[in-house]
């Protein structure tokens, strides 16, 4: 990863949630920069402290939009925000999803999980969701939905992927989108990886062999956002295309997230 430039912190630091963070800062469309506190990432909410939903609160987040699936909203619910309406938009049902990753590690099934299963995942993602990301792109373009936040279980594959192509929307480098990308690395994925270790060593899993499958590989998203330009001709392609976006909607995107 490349050192990042001299920014504000994008984390908002939560006892509950390690991967709550601000997307804006980056370099945008004509040297225009993503607006701070407009737009924000995380995984899961379950966990958050009485004083983290204040924390959350005073950010002035007005929606909520959940990724996860069903059964992980029921094993998980993210718990009441002040002021912030949740809005359902599933991409999936994560680890249920993808075949349990992790049980079939321990069946003996598979060997491990490597950066080109992830990207194939992540395509995968893409194709069967576009009408979700559109949805979540949509509601980032309302000035009255703001400050918008959207998560899913990690914060790392399926709303990686919706914050990846928001960034891409609003101008912003490549290399930027897939820095942003890998913060989960820095933020969440070392200690996700240090807490499954003993857990799955017990059940004769080699957690080395999955670190794919745990943290963020860049060549997985630069993969996936590859694959944007060859089937749909660039990102915006997809989102005038399969994710139902309007030129008029990607105009008020750039108007209301970016700034001098």
């Amino acid at each position: 990863m490349r050192d990042p430039r001299a920014v504000p912190e994008r984390l908002v630091r939560l006892e509950g949630a390690r991967n709550f963070r601000d997307l804006g800062g980056y370099r945008g469309l004509g040297g225009s920069t993503v607006r701070y506190g407009r737009i924000y990432r995380s995984g899961e909410l379950g966990a958050l402290t009485g004083q983290d939903r204040e924390v959350v609160a005073r950010l002035g987040i007005t929606t909520i939009c959940d990724l996860r699936g069903p059964g992980e909203v029921e094993r998980m619910p993210d718990g009441a925000i002040a002021g912030a309406e949740p809005v359902a938009l599933p991409m999936g049902e994560g680890d249920a999803d993808h075949g349990n990753m992790i049980e079939r590690a321990a069946r003996g099934e598979i060997a491990g999980v490597t950066e080109d299963d992830m990207a194939r995942i992540y395509v995968s993602l893409l194709e069967r969701f576009a009408t979700e990301i559109g949805a979540v792109l949509r509601l980032a373009a309302d000035p009255d939905r703001h400050a918008l936040l959207f998560h899913c279980a990690a914060g790392k594959d399926r709303t990686g992927l919706v914050a990846a192509l928001l960034l891409a929307a609003l101008g912003v480098d490549t290399d930027d989108i897939l820095d942003d990308y890998e913060l989960t690395n820095r933020y969440r994925s070392a200690w996700r990886i240090a807490q499954l270790r003993p857990e799955l060593a017990a059940r004769g899993v080699d957690i080395d062999t999955m670190t794919a499958y745990f943290s963020a590989p860049r060549p997985a998203m630069a993969h996936a956002l590859a694959s944007l330009g060859a089937t749909h001709g660039s990102v915006e392609g997809f989102l005038t295309g399969p994710a139902g976006l309007s030129p008029a909607t990607i105009d008020a995107l750039r108007e209301h997230l970016l700034g001098p």
